[in-house]
């Protein structure tokens, strides 16, 4: 799951669960930049995808 969206906050919420104490928020929030980054380059490979793919044919 990306830590950026629902799916991430579930697996801290888990793993708070199992580990019985809260995940620190400096690393909650090193999770979410990485999370955002990752899905900020999929937007760019896909548009990109999309426009080489109606300019060539």
């Amino acid at each position: 799951p990306i830590p950026l969206l629902d799916g991430g906050h579930l697996l801290f919420l888990l793993i708070e669960k199992i580990k019985g104490s809260p995940v620190s928020e400096r690393v909650q929030a090193a999770a979410q930049w990485v999370g955002l980054v990752l899905l900020l380059a999929l937007m760019l490979y896909v548009t990109r995808n999309d426009i080489l793919r109606l300019a060539g044919g």
